[in-house]
């Protein structure tokens, strides 16, 4: 269980990281980074929803 909380923590580190990359990346070019962002809170929702279908 601990093994799966620490993976899924790890997973949602590197998405931030690679979020903040991408987003300095393509600063002038606002369309590319809502769609950067809408992607991201969905990938977090999914996230949630995986976390807490697991630990039932």
């Amino acid at each position: 269980m601990m093994n799966m909380i620490m993976a899924i923590t790890m997973f949602a580190v590197s998405l931030v990281i690679s979020l903040m990359i991408f987003n300095m990346l393509f600063r002038d070019k606002k369309g590319m980074r809502i769609a950067l962002n809408i992607s991201f809170v969905v990938v977090l929702i999914a996230i949630i929803i995986a976390y807490v279908t697991l630990t039932k």
